[in-house]
């Protein structure tokens, strides 16, 4: 039953995110989808998938603040 709410929730961030024009917010939307997308496999019992989707999540979360990339990189 929780699983199936993580699901949803992570369907309605995957249909909804293209109605968005801000960049950031629709990083923000598409991280939460893959975040619940990453619990509803976990709680299915697919570890792998869940991986997946965390990074995923991860290469998001980078994409959308590029100018703290470069400090970190000490590009800027």
């Amino acid at each position: 039953m929780i699983a199936t709410a993580f699901g949803c929730m992570a369907l309605l961030c995957v249909i909804s995110w293209p109605f968005f024009s801000d960049y950031k917010k629709v990083v923000q939307i598409q991280s939460a989808g893959a975040a619940a997308f990453a619990m509803y496999f976990l709680m299915l019992g697919s570890p792998t998938a869940a991986i997946a989707c965390l990074i995923s999540c991860a290469q998001l979360v980078v994409s959308a603040y590029p100018s703290g990339v470069d400090r970190l990189a000490g590009n800027g």
